[in-house]
């Protein structure tokens, strides 16, 4: 068991699926081809229109069959694209579903690789069985991929984030953005940033996807994070500076020859800024994380 299992009574698989079928799913109109769908497992964005059905996020496995009559009660098109925003069983789920009605599923190739394997995710361990055939990605794409539906260019990034298997969607017309879970906000369940380190993740890949996320944000923005409710540009910014000034205070440390267990010990103090009571991601976690990923990649930070 990893530490934080030990610390924590992390739910299995089924026990979440469990709980998620009791809950209904939001539907919120953001414009008159474009729908969210909101639900205490996460959030999935609907584009729909004449060119057919886009969605981002796919809800778990479990949730189909509501996924498919909650989206059914305000469009008949054709599912044409799913694009979870990454592997984990609660966001790309329910693919098989949109697959089976003649979706692509949308992701870099590492997503095929991953979803065609059985996974135990770091940290957390919750474990998820490999997908069905059906699920797994038709069309892959590397860094970047635009694709243009209903009225609207959607704009896909790629990073190594909290996940080898990241996507940030952008709707450039709505002035939308899914971050999938490089960013959550989980109202009562205050976290500091988790990355699956058994899926080759990396916090420095979380500030990347997150400074990229902010170049794309207007003061109006809609930013929808992997996890809670709907929020703004200016609260993911302030989850950017606590990324950045935790890399930059780690980075220090290690410069000045401070081993890991010293800058952990340190985490409070590193993270004063941003004090959380409670966080379900403790902090001492999240700087031990900053610290493996900074010695991976030598300690370098990117350029603002």
């Amino acid at each position: 068991m990893t530490a934080y299992e030990i610390a924590h009574k992390v739910p299995s698989r089924a026990e979440v699926n469990a709980m998620l079928v009791t809950a209904p799913i939001g539907i919120r109109r953001l414009s008159d081809r474009l729908t969210a769908l909101e639900h205490p497992s996460g959030n999935m964005l609907v584009s729909h229109g004449p060119d057919g059905v886009l969605v981002v996020d796919c809800y778990s496995d479990a949730m189909q069959s509501l996924v498919d009559k909650a989206i059914r009660s305000f469009t008949t098109a054709p599912y044409r694209y799913a694009v979870p925003t990454h592997f984990h069983y609660d966001h790309a789920g329910g693919a098989a579903l949109f697959a089976g009605g003649g979706a692509a599923v949308v992701g870099v190739p590492q997503t095929r690789h991953r979803m065609a394997a059985p996974h135990r995710a770091g940290h957390m361990g919750v474990e998820q069985e490999a997908y069905p055939a059906v699920a797994l990605p038709t069309l892959t794409y590397g860094d970047a991929l635009t694709l243009d539906l209903n009225g609207e260019s959607v704009g896909l990034r790629s990073f190594v984030a909290h996940t080898d298997t990241d996507s940030v969607v952008h709707f450039a017309e709505a002035d939308v953005i899914h971050t999938g879970d490089i960013f959550v906000n989980m109202e009562g369940v205050p976290t500091y940033p988790f990355v699956d380190t058994a899926a080759g993740a990396s916090t420095l890949g979380v500030l990347a996807a997150v400074e990229h996320a902010l170049t794309l944000c207007t003061t109006s923005t809609l930013v929808f994070p992997g996890h809670g409710p709907q929020t703004t540009s200016q609260h993911l910014a302030w989850y950017g500076d606590l990324l950045r000034t935790a890399h930059e205070s780690v980075a220090d440390r290690l410069a000045a020859g401070d081993p890991k267990p010293a800058i952990v010990a340190a985490a409070t103090e590193i993270l004063r800024s941003f004090p959380l009571e409670n966080p379900l991601i403790e902090d001492w976690l999240f700087i031990s994380d900053v610290v493996d990923s900074l010695q991976v990649a030598d300690q370098l930070l990117p350029a603002r």
